[in-house]
């Protein structure tokens, strides 16, 4: 990791999202064209932060002409929980609002073991994928990547009109 940027922000994210990646890659003395690909994640999350992310991390990835590499939030959690070894199931879970969780289990390779479930839950937990973790995901398992869409908990709230 050459350069860390972290800001739990929960707004205005589509602004403050270009200015963190230059910043980071000023401070790892790094430009867009030394890239080799371009890592994200595709949910679960909110709607619109989801949508900022994916639609970013594919311009640079277009513009640069490298790979956007896919990966689940969930999977980034599991990455980050793996330790030696051990053969205990590795549980990792996302606030998915409105008082739910979105979980699944992955052993130690990091295959899931089931599908990604949403269950309620008091209280909900407050973990993130951190960039330092899925950088570290791409790294070490590149085949793990899925295409760089959208993977959502549930429909969204916001309905089209019903016409005739």
């Amino acid at each position: 990791i050459l350069a860390y940027i972290e800001e739990k922000i929960t707004s205005n994210q589509a602004k403050r999202l270009v200015p963190i990646i230059e910043e980071a890659l000023k401070q790892s003395s790094t430009q867009y064209s030394e890239l080799s690909a371009i890592a994200c994640t595709i949910g679960p999350g909110s709607f619109t932060g989801i949508r900022i992310g994916l639609a970013t991390a594919r311009a640079i990835g277009f513009a640069a002409g490298i790979p956007v590499l896919g990966f689940s939030g969930l999977e980034v959690l599991a990455f980050g929980a793996i330790e030696g070894t051990s053969t205990t199931p590795i549980f990792a879970s996302l606030n998915a609002g409105k008082g739910e969780i979105i979980y699944q289990y992955f052993n130690h390779e990091l295959e899931a073991t089931c599908p990604p479930t949403l269950s309620s839950c008091h209280p909900v937990p407050t973990n993130y994928p951190r960039a330092d973790l899925l950088a570290g995901l791409a790294a070490k398992y590149p085949h793990h990547a899925v295409a760089p869409l959208p993977f959502y908990v549930r429909p969204p709230d916001a309905k089209l009109p019903n016409t005739l």
